[in-house]
């Protein structure tokens, strides 16, 4: 291949999903901090104000759930914005903290975020996390700290009542806050988050198995063991591993080509069984002579446990990284891998923007299927037709990309459109409903925790999960369990939900029902859906937290049927929204977050 030129990604944009390689995902590790105290039944909060690591306590044994929102500021000191996600599971007395910034901080860009978790239990509590990117950060005590880094002067405390009076509910927790720099104010500001309306369906994932190292795409055999590939950190240290049904990883290929592209590990991006039991192992883009290709290797006799097989052990491998470049794409980058029509191969390559087909019997390659700018991510086959996910280019705005059907001839039409990111789709053996993956909404970088699990049933974005943090990838087994992997987290979820989560076309259609807006959270504009099963006069109206009426979308007589109706929140403030919608004496509501 070294006669075939490359050029470099067209863009390098922040923090962005593997697949793209257009930049970086968030996953920076910087210093991080142990706190001990505190009692049963407490709930910890670190916020981190400006470059401020504050904390706060109090009792909230009803603050089950994940909360969003922002620091406003009171003071002019503070430039930055700040996006604020708190994750409080008492089922798991565990605690999940992210305050992300943008701006200008003491003269760093858009810095990394602060991550920080951690449990509590009958003898206290006990939180890590990572401390700013301007240096180490210490403190002490249970209501104000003090940093002994960087910034030795600087005290940050909760606020009392003589300032402003912290409240907290089961919709949403309101934290004031003081900074003292030598004894002097230096800001005042309030942590405002709401509880994010699909909290009762994000505890449907269940953590399967851990310590992964950056990993992508899955699948799963007849004995329940669960194939993954793990990109490594770019020292050529990326394998495939098996996760057996008690949840423990063992390697079985090691040693595969690992390179840092654009800021992000790139390795076996993708795993997949051909018909004649060997696996198949999709390389991602890179120099070495395996990066790029296919990799077929043979599985049988091998067993958990087992000395992890090496390079030699590739049977064979046939390149497509050159073929894509000869074709005229710009890079190359083959991502996903399906079997088709007469046992062909059909790889999504991201770097071609398309799908390359290799037949069986010839072995000869072809462009399948091909797009101009968006990003064919993940692939699926049912036996009639393809569905491929698909993201589209920076800024990456919610509700831009789509799942596109392609028939057995290569043409492509929109099959569902107003979705986020999408990168991985897969159908359920249970009702043959596409299944897809959200990566995460995007500003000024990906924001964590933002991703999620959806199904579309006849039209309507049902949600399996949310939030998850930068899912990647997403397989099911035979009897409808399914696999979750998330990239920077290094984690492997199950999705614990059964066949009567799902609504059936014959419940639709007698009874009326509004359903979750999508995206959610949204900037600035989101799709509510709902349906009649009888002719009705229709009021659907937007209301703020106070109970405010802010906007009313519809108010008119309407047949039965299905309607999408969407919302443009650009006039109002980022928040917690309800909408409600009425038809004759049916009455529904359900809550929204605009974040801006």
């Amino acid at each position: 291949m070294s006669n075939v030129k490359r050029s470099a990604c067209p863009q390098s944009i922040g923090k962005i999903p593997p697949v793209c390689r257009q930049g970086r995902l968030c996953g920076d590790i910087i210093n991080y901090f142990n706190i001990k105290g505190g009692s049963m039944k407490r709930v910890l909060l670190l916020i981190l104000a400006a470059a401020f690591p504050v904390f706060a306590q109090f009792n909230a044994p009803d603050l089950e759930g994940f909360y969003r929102g922002i620091r406003i500021n009171y003071t002019a000191n503070i430039s930055d914005s700040a996006f604020i996600t708190i994750d409080i599971d008492e089922s798991t007395s565990s605690i999940q903290m992210i305050w992300d910034l943008d701006g200008v901080v003491f003269g760093v860009t858009n810095p990394a975020p602060a991550i920080m978790t951690g449990t509590y239990d009958d003898s206290g509590f006990s939180v890590q996390g990572y401390s700013s990117p301007y240096g180490d950060m210490f403190f002490t005590g249970l209501a104000n700290g003090t940093i002994t880094g960087r910034f030795p002067n600087v005290l940050v405390e909760w606020a009392d009542s003589t300032i402003l009076d912290g409240t907290y509910n089961q919709d949403s927790i309101h934290l004031p806050y003081i900074v003292y720099s030598g004894g002097n104010v230096f800001a005042t500001g309030v942590v405002n988050v709401w509880k994010d309306p699909s909290t009762d369906v994000e505890k449907l994932l269940i953590q399967y198995a851990s310590g992964l190292v950056n990993p992508i795409g899955l699948t799963i055999d007849d004995r329940e063991w669960v194939w993954i590939g793990e990109q490594g950190t770019g020292n050529h240290n990326s394998q495939v591993s098996i996760i057996t049904p008690d949840g423990q990883v063992h390697p079985f290929l090691v040693g595969l080509p690992s390179a840092i592209l654009n800021g992000l590990p790139i390795g076996a991006e993708h795993v997949y069984f051909d018909i004649d039991g060997k696996l198949l192992i999709v390389q991602g883009e890179g120099s070495d002579s395996l990066s790029e290709s296919i990799l077929v290797v043979d599985t049988s006799g091998f067993t958990p446990g087992d000395t992890p097989l090496g390079i030699n052990d590739i049977e064979t491998y046939y390149n497509i990284g050159e073929f894509s470049l000869n074709q005229g794409a710009s890079t190359t980058n083959p991502y996903r891998i399906i079997i088709g029509p007469d046992n062909d191969w059909f790889i999504v390559d991201s770097g071609l923007n398309g799908i390359v087909r290799r037949e069986r019997t010839t072995g000869n390659l072809s462009i399948f299927a091909q797009w101009g700018n968006i990003v064919p991510t993940g692939i699926a086959y049912t036996g009639e037709n393809f569905y491929v996910g698909s993201l589209t280019g920076f800024p990456f705005p919610a509700g831009g990309a789509k799942i596109y059907e392609v028939d057995l001839s290569g043409n492509s039409s929109s099959f569902q459109g107003s979705l986020t990111t999408v990168t991985d789709i897969a159908v359920d053996p249970r009702d043959n409903k596409i299944v897809f993956l959200q990566f995460g909404l995007f500003n000024n970088g990906f924001r964590p925790s933002t991703g999620g699990v959806f199904k579309i049933n006849n039209g309507v974005i049902d949600t399996i999960a949310y939030p998850v943090n930068f899912p990647t990838g997403l397989c099911f087994n035979t009897n409808g369990d399914l696999f979750v992997s998330t990239f920077s987290d290094g984690i492997v979820y199950k999705a614990d939900f059964t066949p009567t989560d799902v609504t059936t076309n014959e419940e639709i259609s007698v009874t009326f029902q509004l359903m979750q807006n999508y995206p959610n959270p949204f900037n600035p504009s989101t799709k509510i859906s709902w349906q009649l099963p009888v002719s009705s006069h229709v009021s659907l109206k937007i209301y703020d937290i106070l109970g405010s009426e802010v906007a009313t979308l519809i108010n008119e007589n309407r047949e039965a049927g299905y309607y999408e109706t969407r919302f443009n929140g650009s006039a109002l403030a980022s928040g917690m929204y309800i909408y409600r919608l009425t038809a004759g004496n049916y009455i529904s509501t359900r809550k929204m977050l605009m974040i801006k």
